[in-house]
């Protein structure tokens, strides 16, 4: 039964899955296997000024808070401001081990990457806290920390004192009970005076070489 087989297929316990007829929407250099979702503000679909596109062609377009503004060069990027940010609420994935890239240009050390909540933690987060240089809350897992595909201790000490484009990447992320999840939102921890241009998230680990392929990948649009 080819139909019923092709059918499961577009479903996974790890929360991928197409909408049909619905192509991705990526730069062609991307790592597509195992992309659970792309956002590029350089495909920022038909409503830029309030919902951010899901590229990946599985429906999980983000909310975009008021306040946030995109640049309509070819290098595709969204300003931020304190307390302006992007979200999702529904849970994305039921993988243990994602990975998570974010195309950011930012000088705020106290800055925050990713946060979302569960059933019981209200408080998830992927970011530099100003406090013990924290990196993530402990319910995600036991995160790896890159900079442009070279591992780094910890966030807080690797944001540069002048804004500048890298890719910051977390491998080993758990993100299987995540019901909300958002960008650039928790408390009184956000980012500054900085550009987003793209997040990628994916349901497993990508290897070092798929890492520089991506990086490879949107490198030029960033000048590095």
């Amino acid at each position: 039964m080819p139909f019923i087989n092709s059918m499961r297929s577009s479903f996974s316990a790890q929360g991928r899955f197409r909408a049909m007829g619905v192509p991705p929407l990526v730069d062609p250099s991307l790592v597509t296997n195992g992309l659970i979702f792309s956002l590029d503000a350089k495909y920022p679909g038909t409503s830029p000024s309030t919902q951010w596109q899901d590229g990946s062609g599985n429906g999980r377009s983000f909310n975009i808070d008021a306040g946030m503004t995109r640049t309509s060069n070819n290098q595709g990027s969204y300003t931020l401001s304190d307390e302006y940010g992007i979200s999702y609420n529904a849970p994305v994935t039921s993988s243990t081990t994602c990975t998570m890239q974010f195309w950011l240009k930012t000088s705020d050390k106290y800055a925050l990457f990713w946060s979302g909540v569960t059933t019981q933690f209200p408080e998830l987060y992927l970011g530099a806290y100003r406090s013990d240089n924290k990196e993530y809350h402990y319910q995600v897992g036991n995160p790896r920390f890159f900079v442009n595909t070279v591992e780094q201790p910890n966030i807080y000490d690797y944001i540069p004192n002048t804004p500048t484009w890298a890719m910051y990447e977390f491998k080993d992320v758990d993100a299987s009970t995540w019901i909300t999840n958002t960008f650039n939102k928790y408390t009184n921890f956000n980012f500054s005076s900085s550009e987003i241009g793209a997040i990628l998230m994916y349901n497993r680990n990508l290897s070092s070489a798929e890492s520089t392929q991506n990086f490879n990948a949107l490198r030029g649009r960033y000048g590095l």
